[in-house]
């Protein structure tokens, strides 16, 4: 195995109106962000953010390589579209660890790059989460998505374990297509784990929670 850093997770809220914000909101603070953490993570970045408009409740953007990178920042115009493109009122994002000689392909990297976003047709029931940590029970968990669950798992990353944990508590405790508490569902989300993370979460109404192991 080659050389590798720990992954970084972000988080914004903002409380005012996005008029008082740069442009983006917290898409442009999460940016800063990430640029402060690229030493955890070299590989790969990105952002989900809660863009609230009434057609497109969250929008993701990932990519390769440096936060720079990912975000057009050297070209100056690229980089103005893609922040108007998010304006948006809280969001998560995320640096992937940098790796050496492991032969990894570029496209499998652009699967795996977080934040992993979770479309639903109900607003709050469509999320964004982005990990960092190690699950030391990452196997059986995945039996059980695929054989109790018949999931399809495609990835190799905790991470989607984690969705996929996360979308089938949301439909067991949201009953009769009630809102449930997110303290709720985290809380029994996260005891299905064992390891240590830490994990920030976004949905498309734009509530925000940060929960660690």
């Amino acid at each position: 195995m080659g050389m590798r850093h720990n992954c970084g997770v972000a988080a914004v809220f903002l409380k005012k109106p996005l008029s008082y914000y740069p442009l983006g909101g917290a898409a442009y603070y999460l940016h800063l962000m990430l640029e402060q953490m690229q030493n955890r993570g070299q590989l790969s970045g990105g952002v989900a953010v809660y863009c609230g408009n009434g057609r497109v409740g969250l929008k993701r953007h990932v990519g390769l390589g440096l936060v720079d990178q990912v975000f057009r920042v050297k070209e100056m115009k690229t980089y103005s579209s893609l922040m108007e493109s998010l304006v948006s009122s809280s969001g998560i994002g995320h640096v992937r660890y940098a790796t050496s000689g492991n032969g990894i392909e570029d496209r499998l990297v652009l699967e795996e790059a977080q934040p992993f976003l979770r479309s639903h047709g109900r607003s709050w029931k469509e999320f964004a989460i982005a990990f960092n940590g190690n699950l030391t029970n990452d196997d059986v968990l995945r039996k059980e998505l695929v054989e109790l669950h018949s999931y399809n798992v495609k990835t190799y990353v905790d991470t989607e374990v984690m969705m996929h944990f996360l979308a089938i508590d949301l439909k067991s405790i949201s009953g009769n297509n009630n809102k449930p508490d997110l303290g709720e569902l985290v809380k029994r989300t996260a005891s299905r784990f064992d390891g240590a993370f830490n994990v920030v979460f976004v949905n498309g109404e734009g509530e925000l929670v940060a929960f660690r192991d």
